[in-house]
């Protein structure tokens, strides 16, 4: 546990990256986040956010997703998107 203790507090990167609707709510869905700001575009924007956010453990998940790589976010301040 003490290889632990020296990350708490520590401060990480910022970034952004941008996720599709469906995988969010598939997530938060899984690990069972029932509060709807996690499913629902209307009562998320109602909470404050601009859409769907995040389950707190998400961002955990697409390390695990990558094969243990990491998941580096967009080297510009903007997200990018993929066209559709």
């Amino acid at each position: 546990m003490s290889d632990l203790a020296a990350h708490i507090g520590r401060t990480t990167a910022v970034g952004t990256l941008v996720v599709e609707r469906a995988p969010l709510t598939a997530f938060a869905r899984a690990v069972h986040a029932d509060d709807p700001v996690y499913r629902n575009a209307d009562a998320a924007r109602a909470a404050g956010f601009d859409d769907v956010p995040a389950p707190p453990t998400f961002g955990f998940s697409i390390r695990t997703g990558a094969g243990g790589r990491s998941c580096s976010p967009p080297s510009s301040p903007r997200a990018t998107r993929s066209p559709r």
